[in-house]
């Protein structure tokens, strides 16, 4: 009989020094030895194993767009975590406590669409004892165009499409997600010509050129579509007043056509920058084949009571301004668009701003004419550009009246049910044949 000392070490180092007794059978010693050793090997190695009871993190990813949700579950068994971070890979860390760890669902929203880094950290009381990550690749959620008229899916040579609509002043969640949608609406739709208003930059941002600053909502729309669709939109803006105090709140004009002509002009009795009251008007002049189009913008005040005449005194200012602008070519069309402020379901004198606009002709409401019950009392809610506590058709694209233009398709779009919401106004989207 023999007597075999064999020590090895546990990973924490403690000497571990197993006896085994060897008596000789009387057979093959060579067989004999290697049956020994393996079988001694083998109970080294059960008697060293240990449960790994590290901490553990389980979750999944869901993505719609440039949202993350995370749902997950921390396994704890020796109760060493009292928390845990998610860095969400762009600069923005959410915490979990000792109680959440269970099961948690996190929510996050990029701003950007990019490839982000998720980092999930374990913590004790003093250190990080765990980790997981993973990689995702976001973007825009695509838009759908399923409920937008067929008219407007395809267009002829001798065809155009004009946009309004207000962007409301950076006051939207998901706000680059609603520009992407703006965006592709335009760059799809192969749009001619847009009227913003309360299309905003931060007073505080930095300079880009002249007076636009780098986060001008409409640099930031042409941007993406000369991205996406390869069309690059040049824009005439300008801004009368401060929005919430620290956007600089202005209306603008975007077009694919070369830019012939340009102004913005005052036609408020205000001009502080400080005051609501105060309102200007965007005008391009733009070269289609041989016609010039004249295009403006405007942003008007509401009327404050039955005494009040400033909205209707900055409407005529807006007609003034369309036929001084004439007077330079023969061949122009004239389209005045944007948020009027005014309802033509009002009592009067409340409606009295519409009826300026357009009693005597001269002016075509573009809208009305392919839905002609859109003024009718009481006023249907399917019309209505603005919902809330003053809800109704405030958002206009007029057509000076001439007789080469036909208005062929008009829609309201931007809703719940027509592209989706990107504002607390719904924009107005039309087609024109020209003749």
């Amino acid at each position: 009989m023999k007597i075999i000392n064999l020590s090895i070490f546990e990973p924490n180092s403690l000497k571990v020094t197993f006896r085994y007794y060897q008596f000789q059978p009387k057979c093959n010693n060579m067989v004999w030895r290697n049956a020994s050793l393996s079988f001694l090997w083998i109970m080294c190695l059960l008697c060293c194993q240990k449960t790994d009871n590290r901490p553990t993190i389980s979750f999944e990813i869901q993505k719609m767009g440039l949202n993350v949700e995370l749902k997950g579950i921390v396994t704890d068994r020796e109760n060493q975590v009292e928390g845990a971070e998610i860095h969400w890979g762009d600069d923005d860390i959410s915490y979990l406590s000792k109680a959440d760890l269970s099961s948690f669902i996190k929510k996050h929203q990029y701003n950007l669409p990019g490839t982000y880094t998720i980092t999930i950290k374990l913590l004790s009381l003093t250190e990080i004892i765990g980790t997981d990550s993973i990689v995702v690749d976001l973007n825009y959620s695509e838009t759908s165009f399923a409920n937008i008229q067929n008219e407007f899916l395809t267009k002829k040579e001798n065809e155009l499409t004009i946009l309004t609509i207000n962007l409301h002043t950076y006051q939207e969640t998901e706000q680059n997600q609603k520009l992407y949608m703006v965006a592709d609406v335009i760059g799809k739709l192969d749009v001619d010509f847009v009227a913003f208003q309360e299309c905003a930059q931060n007073r505080n941002a930095p300079i880009s050129s002249g007076a636009l600053r780098i986060d001008n909502m409409a640099i930031k729309i042409t941007e993406i579509i000369n991205k996406k669709y390869k069309q690059k939109y040049n824009m005439v803006w300008d801004w009368a007043h401060y929005g919430w105090q620290i956007y600089e709140e202005g209306v603008c004009v975007i077009s694919k056509h070369e830019l012939l002509e340009h102004e913005a002009r005052l036609v408020s009795a205000a001009s502080s920058k400080n005051d609501i009251t105060s309102r200007k008007v965007i005008f391009g002049g733009y070269r289609w084949k041989n016609v010039q189009f004249n295009i403006f913008s405007a942003h008007l005040h509401w009327r404050v009571s039955a005494e009040d005449e400033e909205q209707n005194n900055q409407i005529k200012a807006v007609k003034k301004m369309a036929t001084e602008k004439e007077k330079s070519n023969s061949n122009v069309v004239s389209m005045v668009c944007g948020d009027f402020n005014g309802n033509p379901t009002s009592a009067f004198p409340y409606s009295e701003g519409y009826n300026t606009m357009v009693n005597n002709g001269e002016y075509t409401d573009t809208f009305l004419e392919k839905n002609p019950d859109a003024n009718t009392t009481p006023p249907n809610s399917k019309y209505f550009t603005v919902g809330g506590s003053l809800p109704g058709r405030i958002d206009y694209i007029f057509l000076k009246k001439n007789d080469r233009i036909k208005v062929k398709a008009s829609q309201i779009i931007f809703t719940e049910n027509v592209i989706g919401t990107v504002s607390d106004h719904y924009g107005v989207l039309t087609k024109i044949e020209m003749n």
